[in-house]
Protein backbone atom coordinates (compact mmCIF):
# COMPACT_ATOMS: atom_id res chain seq x y z
CA UNK A 1 0.00 0.00 0.00
CA UNK A 2 1.30 3.35 -0.81
CA UNK A 3 -0.44 6.86 -0.06
CA UNK A 4 0.91 9.49 -2.13
CA UNK A 5 0.44 13.57 -1.21
CA UNK A 6 -0.09 16.27 -3.23
CA UNK A 7 0.69 19.19 -1.64
CA UNK A 8 -1.15 22.26 -1.92
CA UNK A 9 -2.22 22.09 -5.49
CA UNK A 10 -3.04 25.51 -5.53
CA UNK A 11 0.82 26.50 -5.22
CA UNK A 12 2.12 24.22 -7.84
CA UNK A 13 2.61 25.06 -11.60
CA UNK A 14 0.10 23.13 -13.29
CA UNK A 15 -3.30 23.88 -15.65
CA UNK A 16 -5.86 25.22 -12.82
CA UNK A 17 -8.36 21.89 -14.27
CA UNK A 18 -5.64 19.27 -13.99
CA UNK A 19 -6.69 16.35 -13.29
CA UNK A 20 -5.72 14.16 -10.63
CA UNK A 21 -2.98 12.70 -11.72
CA UNK A 22 -1.46 15.14 -13.41
CA UNK A 23 -1.71 16.89 -10.11
CA UNK A 24 -0.04 13.61 -8.78
CA UNK A 25 2.95 13.53 -11.29
CA UNK A 26 3.94 17.13 -10.29
CA UNK A 27 4.18 16.44 -6.96
CA UNK A 28 6.51 13.42 -7.90
CA UNK A 29 8.28 15.63 -10.14
CA UNK A 30 9.13 17.94 -7.50
CA UNK A 31 10.05 15.27 -4.91
CA UNK A 32 12.67 13.27 -7.25
CA UNK A 33 13.36 9.53 -7.28
CA UNK A 34 11.84 7.92 -4.82
CA UNK A 35 14.25 4.73 -3.20
CA UNK A 36 16.04 4.17 -0.17
CA UNK A 37 14.66 5.79 2.82
CA UNK A 38 12.32 7.94 0.80
CA UNK A 39 10.20 4.58 -0.28
CA UNK A 40 10.02 3.22 3.27
CA UNK A 41 7.89 7.07 3.78
CA UNK A 42 4.57 6.16 4.78
CA UNK A 43 3.15 9.46 2.78
CA UNK A 44 4.97 10.23 -0.28
CA UNK A 45 6.24 12.88 -0.43
CA UNK A 46 6.02 13.47 3.35
CA UNK A 47 4.20 16.69 4.77
CA UNK A 48 7.55 17.93 5.46
CA UNK A 49 8.15 18.23 2.00
CA UNK A 50 6.38 21.18 1.24
CA UNK A 51 7.55 24.80 2.75
CA UNK A 52 5.08 26.49 4.88
CA UNK A 53 4.75 28.84 2.74
CA UNK A 54 3.59 26.74 0.12
CA UNK A 55 0.76 25.40 2.69
CA UNK A 56 -2.75 26.73 2.86
CA UNK A 57 -3.60 29.26 5.97
CA UNK A 58 -5.45 26.95 7.76
CA UNK A 59 -6.20 28.95 10.93
CA UNK A 60 -8.24 31.41 8.42
CA UNK A 61 -10.37 29.24 6.65
CA UNK A 62 -12.50 26.29 7.02
CA UNK A 63 -12.10 22.98 5.49
CA UNK A 64 -14.44 20.76 3.42
CA UNK A 65 -13.09 17.19 2.83
CA UNK A 66 -14.49 14.55 0.20
CA UNK A 67 -13.47 11.09 0.45
CA UNK A 68 -14.07 8.79 -2.60
CA UNK A 69 -14.71 5.11 -2.64
CA UNK A 70 -14.82 2.21 -4.51
CA UNK A 71 -17.50 0.13 -4.57
CA UNK A 72 -16.22 -2.18 -2.07
CA UNK A 73 -15.29 -0.39 0.65
CA UNK A 74 -15.25 -1.02 4.89
CA UNK A 75 -14.55 1.41 7.65
CA UNK A 76 -10.93 0.72 7.94
CA UNK A 77 -10.72 2.38 4.87
CA UNK A 78 -12.59 5.37 6.29
CA UNK A 79 -10.53 5.22 9.54
CA UNK A 80 -6.98 5.02 7.65
CA UNK A 81 -7.84 7.93 5.50
CA UNK A 82 -8.71 9.98 8.32
CA UNK A 83 -5.44 9.26 10.59
CA UNK A 84 -3.45 9.73 7.75
CA UNK A 85 -5.10 13.29 7.61
CA UNK A 86 -4.65 14.04 10.81
CA UNK A 87 -1.21 13.14 10.40
CA UNK A 88 -0.56 15.72 7.66
CA UNK A 89 -2.55 18.28 8.85
CA UNK A 90 -2.21 18.41 12.34
CA UNK A 91 -5.84 17.72 13.08
CA UNK A 92 -7.37 20.48 10.91
CA UNK A 93 -11.19 20.93 12.05
CA UNK A 94 -13.49 19.51 9.20
CA UNK A 95 -16.30 21.45 8.84
CA UNK A 96 -17.97 19.04 6.01
CA UNK A 97 -17.33 15.49 5.24
CA UNK A 98 -18.73 14.51 2.74
CA UNK A 99 -18.97 11.00 1.34
CA UNK A 100 -18.76 10.01 -2.35
CA UNK A 101 -19.59 6.37 -3.75
CA UNK A 102 -18.02 5.25 -6.99
CA UNK A 103 -20.99 3.70 -8.24
CA UNK A 104 -23.34 6.21 -7.44
CA UNK A 105 -24.94 9.02 -10.11
CA UNK A 106 -27.29 10.89 -10.07
CA UNK A 107 -30.34 10.01 -11.50
CA UNK A 108 -34.30 10.06 -11.14
CA UNK A 109 -34.82 8.75 -14.35
CA UNK A 110 -32.22 6.08 -15.38
CA UNK A 111 -31.64 2.41 -13.70
CA UNK A 112 -29.39 2.67 -10.35
CA UNK A 113 -26.77 0.07 -9.80
CA UNK A 114 -26.68 0.61 -6.63
CA UNK A 115 -29.00 -0.77 -3.84
CA UNK A 116 -29.86 1.39 -1.80
CA UNK A 117 -29.16 -0.69 1.30
CA UNK A 118 -25.79 -0.71 0.04
CA UNK A 119 -26.24 3.34 -0.12
CA UNK A 120 -27.36 3.36 3.95
CA UNK A 121 -24.52 1.06 4.92
CA UNK A 122 -21.88 2.83 3.52
CA UNK A 123 -23.66 5.99 5.35
CA UNK A 124 -23.34 4.39 8.26
CA UNK A 125 -19.85 3.19 8.40
CA UNK A 126 -18.99 6.76 7.25
CA UNK A 127 -20.22 8.49 10.18
CA UNK A 128 -19.83 5.40 12.24
CA UNK A 129 -15.83 6.25 11.75
CA UNK A 130 -16.15 9.71 11.83
CA UNK A 131 -17.82 9.51 15.70
CA UNK A 132 -14.04 8.12 16.12
CA UNK A 133 -13.06 11.98 16.15
CA UNK A 134 -15.48 13.32 17.93
CA UNK A 135 -14.03 17.06 17.86
CA UNK A 136 -12.78 16.53 14.08
CA UNK A 137 -16.34 16.57 12.03
CA UNK A 138 -18.57 19.16 12.20
CA UNK A 139 -21.22 18.04 9.57
CA UNK A 140 -21.43 15.23 7.04
CA UNK A 141 -22.70 15.18 3.64
CA UNK A 142 -22.93 12.54 0.82
CA UNK A 143 -23.19 12.62 -2.89
CA UNK A 144 -25.10 11.93 -5.84
CA UNK A 145 -28.82 11.31 -4.35
CA UNK A 146 -31.56 11.64 -6.75
CA UNK A 147 -35.22 12.24 -4.69
CA UNK A 148 -35.81 8.77 -4.57
CA UNK A 149 -32.63 7.94 -3.30
CA UNK A 150 -32.19 10.87 -0.31
CA UNK A 151 -35.73 9.92 0.70
CA UNK A 152 -34.62 6.46 1.72
CA UNK A 153 -31.52 7.05 3.12
CA UNK A 154 -33.86 10.11 5.82
CA UNK A 155 -36.57 7.12 5.69
CA UNK A 156 -33.80 4.76 7.05
CA UNK A 157 -32.32 6.83 8.91
CA UNK A 158 -35.16 8.27 10.91
CA UNK A 159 -35.87 4.25 11.49
CA UNK A 160 -32.71 3.60 13.60
CA UNK A 161 -33.06 3.44 17.60
CA UNK A 162 -29.70 4.96 17.60
CA UNK A 163 -29.02 8.15 17.02
CA UNK A 164 -27.00 8.48 12.99
CA UNK A 165 -26.17 11.80 11.36
CA UNK A 166 -28.43 12.97 8.93
CA UNK A 167 -26.47 14.53 5.99
CA UNK A 168 -26.52 18.12 5.59
CA UNK A 169 -25.40 18.36 1.88
CA UNK A 170 -26.27 16.41 -1.37
CA UNK A 171 -23.10 17.29 -3.31
CA UNK A 172 -24.62 16.95 -7.25
CA UNK A 173 -22.20 16.79 -10.56
CA UNK A 174 -23.02 20.05 -12.09
CA UNK A 175 -24.03 18.66 -15.40
CA UNK A 176 -26.99 17.62 -13.58
CA UNK A 177 -27.96 20.90 -11.33
CA UNK A 178 -29.32 22.72 -14.67
CA UNK A 179 -32.56 21.36 -13.40
CA UNK A 180 -33.48 19.68 -10.11
CA UNK A 181 -36.54 17.90 -9.36
CA UNK A 182 -38.84 19.36 -7.26
CA UNK A 183 -39.36 16.81 -4.82
CA UNK A 184 -35.45 17.38 -4.77
CA UNK A 185 -35.89 20.34 -3.68
CA UNK A 186 -38.40 20.32 -1.24
CA UNK A 187 -37.25 17.41 0.75
CA UNK A 188 -33.84 19.21 0.77
CA UNK A 189 -35.70 22.24 2.53
CA UNK A 190 -38.03 20.28 4.95
CA UNK A 191 -34.41 18.77 6.39
CA UNK A 192 -32.27 21.71 5.67
CA UNK A 193 -29.97 19.85 3.32
CA UNK A 194 -27.94 21.85 0.98
CA UNK A 195 -27.90 21.06 -2.96
CA UNK A 196 -24.60 22.06 -3.61
CA UNK A 197 -22.93 21.48 -7.05
CA UNK A 198 -19.16 19.90 -7.98
CA UNK A 199 -16.80 19.34 -11.12
CA UNK A 200 -15.68 16.05 -10.43
CA UNK A 201 -15.29 13.17 -13.12
CA UNK A 202 -17.42 10.15 -12.38
CA UNK A 203 -13.73 8.25 -12.38
CA UNK A 204 -11.83 10.20 -10.57
CA UNK A 205 -8.31 7.73 -11.11
CA UNK A 206 -8.77 5.86 -13.99
CA UNK A 207 -7.20 2.24 -14.00
CA UNK A 208 -4.76 3.45 -16.94
CA UNK A 209 -3.63 6.80 -14.84
CA UNK A 210 -2.83 4.50 -11.70
CA UNK A 211 -0.91 2.31 -13.94
CA UNK A 212 1.08 5.53 -14.81
CA UNK A 213 1.67 6.27 -11.48
CA UNK A 214 2.61 2.81 -10.63
CA UNK A 215 5.88 3.02 -12.83
CA UNK A 216 7.27 5.57 -10.86
CA UNK A 217 6.54 3.71 -7.23
CA UNK A 218 8.99 1.34 -5.36
CA UNK A 219 5.87 -1.14 -5.40
CA UNK A 220 3.60 -2.38 -7.86
CA UNK A 221 0.21 -0.52 -7.73
CA UNK A 222 -2.74 -1.56 -9.39
CA UNK A 223 -5.98 0.16 -8.27
CA UNK A 224 -6.94 3.22 -5.96
CA UNK A 225 -8.08 2.21 -2.35
CA UNK A 226 -9.19 5.60 -1.53
CA UNK A 227 -8.96 9.32 -2.27
CA UNK A 228 -9.62 12.10 -0.23
CA UNK A 229 -9.36 15.75 -1.45
CA UNK A 230 -9.85 18.35 1.52
CA UNK A 231 -10.02 21.83 0.44
CA UNK A 232 -9.51 25.08 2.44
CA UNK A 233 -12.19 27.84 1.97
CA UNK A 234 -11.48 31.38 3.32
CA UNK A 235 -13.70 32.17 6.05
CA UNK A 236 -15.02 35.79 5.37
CA UNK A 237 -14.40 35.96 1.81
CA UNK A 238 -15.26 32.63 0.19
CA UNK A 239 -12.09 31.98 -1.65
CA UNK A 240 -10.34 28.92 -2.18
CA UNK A 241 -7.26 28.89 -0.07
CA UNK A 242 -6.30 25.35 -0.48
CA UNK A 243 -6.69 22.32 -2.55
CA UNK A 244 -5.19 19.03 -1.06
CA UNK A 245 -4.95 15.10 -1.63
CA UNK A 246 -4.36 12.08 -0.12
CA UNK A 247 -4.71 9.07 -2.62
CA UNK A 248 -4.02 5.22 -1.19
CA UNK A 249 -2.95 3.06 -3.82
CA UNK A 250 -2.59 -0.74 -3.31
Amino acid sequence: MTILYSGDALNQRIQPHADLASILHQSLDSYGPINGSSASEPVIPPPGFYHEKDKPDRDRAYITAKLFLPSSNNQTDIIDALDTYTKVTGSAHIKHFILSLQDVTFSDEKAESCPDSAIFEAWETFTGAGKRYPELIEEYGISELSTRRLTQLLSSIDSKSEPTPVPTIDHINATDCCALPPGLIKISRERSIKLLAHHDPEDILPKEKVDELSSRLPTKVTRWKWILRFTSIIKDRQILAGNEYLVCLE
